[in-house]
């Protein structure tokens, strides 16, 4: 790692000045190259691997602590290979299905020089992504980042994830931006009209979601990790049900639980009163996505409502409840009735049996 990072200190001054020159004017840097020398090629790819390795580089702290930094370098490197291969035939697709004459490597040439800029651009845009991330949810945060899967309903609440999302799209938009500022530099050299250039620009909008998806794929490997699975004995419906007589009447409880085999899970609360005459119900239900870890669930709330219905004075009502994580401790005991799952949390213990 020591070697490759001497190699890019000794290509930084160069690779600097040829950078300023692209931003400041991409065309005028194109049309002064000899796209005819044989070494032209060569700076070409230099200045891509460059921009490849600062981004590796600049992503290193990103990278889940447990992994091998040659691995990830190795995996890295056949990812930004093949997003790279992807846009060239994507760009080259496009420009000769509207009769573009450039060769193929001179067409190599010219995208080495402008994926290295579109490479940094979104770079940038990553890091400030990742250091919002991080400022408005270090918890999710560190999650992800070290090779662990947040909890999903966890994230749709996150302004950290929402933030980091939203950023990386316009890290996606800036990259855009970047490919029409450039696009009249593959019109020139292709030498076709306005018209046809505007035509291979749709189709390569409408064919690049294949190559963001291809590398978005190979890039989760870098930073997500196998979920913990949900264990499958408590997946199935729970409920217990319990009457009582009080001096308001009498009462009916019911408590359900539901949860599928991937953590998501349904939960229903309910009081019943009656005198007799009339009664009134009143329903807790939130349903969200649960995690265990030992001996803990924890239930992340995506929606969370309270309904009373009171039939005594014809009132109906439904609020919106918070949604803060609930936390038990559960255990599964063998009673004389069967199997139980238990409970327990702020309010006590409940045990719930296997709904039939």
């Amino acid at each position: 790692m020591k070697e490759l990072i001497d190699k890019l200190l000794a290509a930084i001054p160069v690779y600097v000045r040829q950078l300023l020159e692209l931003l400041r004017d991409p065309e005028g840097f194109i049309l002064k190259l000899d796209l005819d020398a044989e070494s032209v090629l060569t700076d070409a790819m230099t200045f891509l691997a460059v921009s490849f390795g600062l981004a590796f580089i600049a992503q290193m702290p990103l990278l889940p602590g447990k992994q091998d930094t040659w691995v990830m370098f190795g995996v890295s490197a056949v990812m930004a290979a093949v997003g790279f291969v992807f846009s060239v035939a994507l760009l080259l697709l496009s420009w000769r299905i509207v009769g573009g004459k450039l060769s193929f490597r001179k067409f190599l040439t010219v995208t080495c020089y402008f994926s290295g800029v579109s490479t940094l651009l979104f770079l940038a845009v990553t890091l400030v992504a990742v250091g919002a991330f991080k400022s408005l949810d270090p918890a999710n945060a560190q999650t992800m980042f070290e090779g662990g899967v947040p909890d999903p309903v966890e994230l749709s609440h996150s302004a950290g994830f929402l933030s980091f999302s939203a950023l990386l799209m316009i890290g996606f938009v800036l990259v855009f931006v970047w490919i029409f500022k450039i696009w009249r530099t593959y019109r020139d050299l292709n030498q076709v009209s306005r018209g046809r250039s505007a035509i291979a620009f749709v189709v390569y909008l409408l064919l690049s979601p294949l190559a963001i998806g291809v590398q978005m794929l190979m890039g989760s490997s870098l930073t997500s990790g196998a979920s913990t699975p949900f264990p499958a004995e408590l997946v199935g419906q729970w409920e217990v049900q319990q009457n009582k007589q009080t001096a308001e009447g009498a009462v009916h409880y019911a408590v359900f639980y539901r949860f599928d085999g991937k953590g998501y899970y349904l939960a229903l609360l309910t009081k019943g009163t009656t005198n007799g005459q009339c009664y009134t119900m009143i329903s807790n239900g939130n349903y969200g996505h649960a995690t265990v870890k030992d001996t803990t669930l924890t239930l992340h709330l995506q929606k969370h409502t309270e309904s009373t219905t009171n039939t005594c004075n014809g009132e109906k009502s439904e609020v919106a409840k918070e949604l803060d994580n609930q936390v038990f401790q559960f255990a599964l005991k063998q009673t004389a009735q069967g199997q139980q799952l238990c409970l327990s949390g702020k309010f006590g213990e409940t045990c719930l049996s296997p709904k039939r």
